[in-house]
């Protein structure tokens, strides 16, 4: 089987939409899971699996066996919501507030930066990739965000082969104030002399 996490998958805000793996693969070749995590709240800890019939029993038994349920109350309340569209509304509300935080950080770091980071916004997703030269530099970046409260990702630590430098950021929560302070303080890192990297 293949297992399919379709991780930000519900959060995309323009272009067309990727289908998922499960729905184009052949009859019982792909599990599909989701969670309503990223579009409700961690909190809620709902989530599913889109199965072939002849895992679905034994998936209940294991569920039951973990002692990993949720509230039965929100299930219930979150299948009602998918049932009467609620929940793909305000998935396609909360696409177009996150595709519009990603593009003001875009907009702001290339207004602070120039063309000094590389900062493409995807189609979808919560994320952004900056690309810029540098090891040194990429750790001192990211040192310097993590010291004013921001939890960026290098971007050297996702490849194989090929590993480019710069930092992965999340926008979900970025607020026009957080984006202006996570501009300056990139800037001012990338202008200082590299240290080396650690």
């Amino acid at each position: 089987w293949v297992i399919e996490d379709d991780y930000d998958g519900e959060f995309h805000w323009r272009g067309q939409e990727i289908a998922a793996m499960q729905a184009q693969a052949a009859a019982g070749e792909a599990l599909y899971l989701g969670t309503a995590a990223k579009a409700l709240m961690p909190g809620l800890r709902l989530g599913w699996m889109v199965l072939p019939e002849g895992l679905v029993e034994p998936m209940r038994q294991a569920q039951r066996n973990l002692g990993l349920g949720a509230n039965i109350h929100a299930q219930a309340a979150l299948a009602d919501l998918m049932r009467g569209g609620e929940y793909r509304a305000h998935l396609r509300r909360m696409a177009r507030v996150n595709g519009e935080r990603g593009e003001a950080l875009v907009a702001a770091l290339r207004a602070r930066l120039g063309d000094e980071v590389t900062a493409e916004l995807p189609d979808g997703g919560l994320q952004l990739a900056l690309l810029f030269p540098g090891a040194a530099r990429e750790a001192a970046a990211q040192r310097a965000l993590q010291a004013a409260g921001f939890a960026p990702s290098r971007l050297s630590g996702f490849g194989l082969a090929h590993r480019p430098t710069g930092l992965v950021t999340g926008f979900a929560d970025a607020t026009p104030e957080r984006i202006a302070r996570f501009a300056d303080v990139l800037a001012a890192a990338l202008a200082a002399p590299p240290q080396g990297a650690p």
